[in-house]
């Protein structure tokens, strides 16, 4: 899978699972504060608790090292546009080898329809691929960059242009989906609902496709 941990405080993500590590450190430590030396089967707890502490700090130490090697900083946002259908960030990327080049880059994410008018090059196999997903209730995004400058000092001047200038000519990075499972009984009530002659209808900011999937799985339509 893709792991990526990420710093508020300094708006910098990186590759790793690094930020879990240390709020399961966190929270072991504040365990073990209410652990008693003077009860027997504390003192064994809190024996067991500082060899996962002890543990987990090798790997941390480990993971954070490896962090350094890919740092993607935000330099601003362009937010959600309902009308554009995306959103996207201007970031300062530094990089020590590897596939991504050190540089300024514009990420962005959006409806599939939306991505497919900025990328360069949209692959055969793009619209069979998000509309399979789709029809199956998932709620998919496309992903996509452009390097905009070599230098990543020029981020922040790209922030300050239109968005247009940056989210433009970008390459396709990829999709991600979500399902988000119906209540259980929402088919029951539903089918309650229409047996006492209500009319039932969906209001929802999803995708036709993935609209049309939910509204078969709980019985609103049938076909």
């Amino acid at each position: 899978g893709v792991g990526w941990s990420y710093l508020p405080s300094a708006a910098t993500a990186s590759p790793g699972l690094w930020r879990n590590r240390e709020r399961f450190i966190a929270s072991r430590k504040e365990f073990m504060a209410g652990l008693r030396d003077d009860v027997e089967a504390d003192k064994k707890e809190k024996a067991e608790v500082q060899k996962q502490i002890d543990q987990a700090d090798k790997l941390l130490k480990t993971e954070k090292q490896e962090s350094k090697k890919l740092q993607v900083t935000i330099e601003s946002r362009f937010h959600f546009s309902s009308e554009l259908q995306r959103m996207s960030t201007i970031c300062r990327v530094a990089s020590n080898g590897g596939a991504v080049s050190t540089g300024a880059y514009c990420l962005t994410k959006g409806s599939p329809e939306a991505i497919a008018r900025l990328i360069t090059s949209k692959p055969a196999w793009y619209d069979a691929t998000y509309r399979s997903m789709a029809e199956k209730g998932q709620r998919v995004l496309a992903l996509a960059y452009r390097r905009l400058d070599a230098d990543p000092g020029a981020a922040r001047a790209y922030g300050q242009k239109p968005r247009d200038a940056s989210e433009s000519e970008m390459t396709f990075a990829g999709f991600i989906s979500f399902k988000c499972e119906t209540r259980k009984d929402t088919m029951l009530v539903i089918k309650a609902l229409q047996d006492s002659k209500h009319k039932c209808i969906m209001l929802t900011g999803d995708a036709p496709l993935t609209a049309l999937s939910v509204a078969q799985e709980v019985g609103i339509c049938d076909f």
